[in-house]
């Protein structure tokens, strides 16, 4: 649909096309850079897949390439989600999603026997927290044949505090570092510590399973309708110094 615009004067009509092009030249609410927000391709309750890249240019590569393939991505996060710790599991491949079913353990003895993912690492987050089962969002096109995504993947984590302290940030189990384009980096907006993680092309091309995991100490103290068992509770400060 074509909207009309009526000005009186060219001047006008000059004055507010800038305006609006002079959107994309401020970093949106919500994004760390200029731009218009275009970057996040596919949701799953407050968790996104974004493009990837440094540049304008790279980000418009990575995003073509996601959001044609995005009907094959499945997602799961672990349930119910709590205080101190944030998941996001994406399988880009119709043999890596099988692993993200509902069941718990069915799919931790899965993802610990894969070659890319630090098992003993992963295997004791998962089990230290109290969530019990995967929600799952699975694909809509998952059988497709699997493709390299050769232009870079990002994933979005939203954490509802406003300067949490991040104690780990884990991809496979692999404790990433704070990068622009290899690795974490974080920024408050709209409420929330946004926490980008970045997976350079190098990596995305020959990978198909994405197991995001975040730990972190909230700023502040919160009274909600459920906290983790008073065991569970310990071992994670527990875990927290000892890190």
């Amino acid at each position: 649909m074509v909207e009309r615009v009526v000005v009186c004067w060219e001047a006008s009509g000059v004055a507010r096309m800038r305006g609006l092009l002079e959107l994309g030249n401020q970093p949106w609410q919500d994004e760390p850079r200029s731009g218009y927000p275009v970057n996040r391709v596919k949701a799953f309750i407050g968790h996104y897949i974004t493009a990837w890249g440094s540049s304008a240019a790279e980000r418009r590569r990575s995003r073509v390439e996601l959001w044609q393939r995005q009907g094959r991505f499945s997602q799961a996060v672990l349930y119910p989600q709590t205080d101190g710790r944030d998941t996001y599991f994406v399988a880009t491949s119709a043999a890596a999603a099988r692993l993200l079913t509902k069941n718990r353990d069915q799919f931790l003895l899965a993802a610990t026997g894969r070659p890319e993912v630090n098992g003993a690492a992963f295997d004791g987050m998962v089990h230290a927290g109290p969530e019990i089962m995967l929600a799952v969002d699975a694909a809509r096109d998952a059988e497709s044949p699997p493709e390299p995504i050769r232009h870079g993947i990002g994933f979005r984590l939203r954490l509802p505090y406003e300067r949490p302290k991040l104690t780990a940030v884990r991809l496979n189990g692999h404790r990433l570092p704070e990068h622009d384009t290899d690795g974490w980096r974080s920024w408050q907006a709209n409420g929330y510590t946004q926490v980008q993680i970045n997976v350079p092309p190098a990596k995305s091309a020959n990978q198909d399973l994405y197991l995001i995991t975040c730990e972190y100490e909230p700023d502040v103290v919160r009274r909600i309708g459920w906290t983790p068992p008073p065991a569970v509770r310990q071992r994670l400060r527990q875990r927290g110094r000892a890190e």
